[in-house]
């Protein structure tokens, strides 16, 4: 479905991209085995962590994030044959322990729920980088390990911001961001390249996409811009477990022009459209009411007049605006800057898109005392601001 925009169609000059990448690493960890009693010189020979009970028992790790807050959620699903209360054991995220407080049992797997580390710092999403498991059981000189084994996230962002018009807010906007990872490891992950491998490792993104509308000297801008989402997954067989509640937000809440206008901070109103159940779509409006004052010759708040912002009629030069965004994700920042130079005022004596002057013809009142003038008077139509 095409995007419907009510101003003039213009060619999107301005883009800014944001994605986020994963590639996930997965090694197991070494160890060392203790002397035995008799033994002489070094320690025995560096042994790699033996995986080969996850082919019958696999690990699930399940992460959410909230885009509103940024904050994540872990959802760990250990074989107890693994895990047992007897071992030594530990899981880290980004190499602090983390509170295992919530948990459950079904006799088969503990399940821990994540959302914050020992001491109740919660986990952000963006700062997630590894998660280390390990349990085993040492004795004097015996040592056996259940598990042991790093993950390495290996999140990245790649931004492209190409500005090719500056006096525009023809300005389009792209997100990718990631909302779920799902992994599921035996013993086989370990030697798989877990980005070709959705059985393994599947994401879910969401996909964004805000067009911004051109703003034009003498008509409302209106409809200021539409947005589409999208939920994505790299694994077509897995259905999509990310919740459309969050999906169906709108991502823009207000904008702020950064001019000296006199009504320059409007709060955005935005209609709702579902595409399926995975997309959704929304318009956004400035539906603040505009009438056009003959004695100011400006536009002004009126109920009797009709929706949306008019750049002000006298006004020459640099118009910026912020518009903001209603997710955290995007760039560090959480809003969109825009901004279009206007060269020439609407209205003018000299430079105006409509000039206002007065053609006189000379007259000598004095010849003729019974003429009559005939005077005439050009009001703007607050619909059709193209003329006196």
């Amino acid at each position: 479905m095409d995007y419907v925009n009510s101003q003039p169609a213009t060619v999107v000059q301005n883009e800014y991209s944001y994605t986020e990448l994963l590639k996930p690493k997965l090694k197991a960890l070494t160890y060392r085995e203790p002397k035995k009693e008799g033994f002489w010189g070094n320690s025995q020979q560096e042994k790699i962590v033996n995986h080969e009970a996850l082919d019958n028992n696999p690990i699930y790790i399940k992460i959410l994030r909230d885009f509103t807050t940024d904050k994540a959620s872990v959802e760990l699903k250990i074989p107890i044959i693994l895990y047992q209360s007897q071992n030594r054991k530990s899981i880290e995220i980004n190499g602090k322990k983390v509170d295992l407080s919530v948990m459950s049992d079904d006799g088969k797997y503990y399940t821990y729920y994540i959302t914050q580390y020992e001491g109740g710092t919660l986990i952000n999403f963006s700062d997630l980088n590894k998660i280390e498991i390990v349990s085993y059981t040492r004795m004097r000189n015996y040592i056996k390990y259940y598990l042991g084994f790093t993950l390495n996230l290996n999140r990245t962002v790649e931004t492209k911001n190409v500005n090719k018009e500056q006096n525009g807010f023809n300005y389009n906007w792209k997100s990718s961001v990631l909302k779920a990872m799902h992994f599921k490891i035996s013993n086989l992950t370990f030697s798989e390249n877990l980005e070709k491998s959705p059985a393994s490792y599947y994401w879910e993104a969401h996909n964004s996409n805000i067009k911004i509308n051109e703003i034009i000297q003498g008509s409302p801008w209106h409809h200021i811009a539409t947005s589409r989402t999208q939920i994505v997954t790299n694994n077509p067989n897995k259905s999509i477990e990310s919740y459309s509640d969050q999906l169906s937000k709108p991502l823009i809440n207000s904008l702020n022009f950064l001019n000296n206008f006199n009504f320059r901070n409007f709060l955005i109103t935005s209609n709702l459209k579902k595409i399926n159940n995975y997309s959704f779509q929304y318009d956004y409006y400035i539906n603040d009411i505009f009438k056009y004052d003959k004695s100011t010759k400006e536009f002004i708040k009126n109920s009797d007049g009709q929706p949306g912002f008019y750049v002000p009629l006298f006004f020459k030069g640099s118009i910026a605006a912020i518009i903001d965004i209603n997710q955290i994700y995007t760039h560090k920042t959480n809003r969109i800057e825009i901004s279009k130079n206007i060269i020439k005022p609407f209205f003018g004596h000299t430079d105006g898109l409509v000039k206002l002057r007065i053609d006189y013809t000379k007259y000598d009142f004095s010849e003729d005392d019974s003429t009559e003038l005939e005077w005439k008077t050009y009001e703007i139509n607050d619909k059709k601001t193209t003329s006196l």
